[in-house]
C-alpha cells in the first residue's frame, strides 16, 4: 500500500498512441525508488465543513447526551445549523429546547 505522501504526489499522464491512435491514461506515483507507474488510484470522497463537524460531535457525545456546543466543533454558526439539519434526519433529537444525540435504532429481527 502506498504511503499517504506518495498518493498525495501520484500523477497521472495522457499520451497518444501513435500506432493504433487511441489515448492510454498512465498514472505514476513517487516510491523510494524514484516514480514509478501505478495502478489508477481511487476516488477520494472530500468530506463539507458540516460533515466534518457531525463527525467530531459524534465523537465527544455519546448516545442519550445533550449536545451542547464547544470550541473544538468548529464554526458556532455552522452547529446550529448542524443541528436543524440533524434532527430533520433523526440523528439528534429535540425535547424541552434541548438536542441529544439519538440512541441507534435497533434492528429488528423477523
Amino acid at each position: 500500500m502506498s504511503s499517504p505522501r506518495a498518493q498525495a504526489h501520484r500523477r497521472n499522464y495522457e499520451r497518444r498512441n501513435h500506432e493504433s491512435g487511441r489515448t492510454e491514461t498512465l498514472f505514476f506515483e513517487w516510491q523510494p525508488e524514484g516514480l514509478c507507474l501505478t495502478t489508477e488510484p481511487q476516488a477520494v470522497t472530500e468530506l463539507k465543513a458540516i460533515d466534518r463537524m457531525e463527525q467530531r460531535i459524534f465523537q465527544a457525545v455519546q448516545p442519550g447526551d445533550e449536545i451542547k456546543y464547544q470550541p473544538g466543533f468548529g464554526n458556532r454558526n455552522l452547529f446550529f445549523e448542524w443541528k436543524n439539519r440533524a434532527a430533520a434526519l433523526g440523528k439528534v433529537t429535540r425535547s424541552n429546547g434541548k438536542y441529544y444525540r439519538a440512541f441507534p435504532e435497533a434492528e429488528t429481527v423477523n
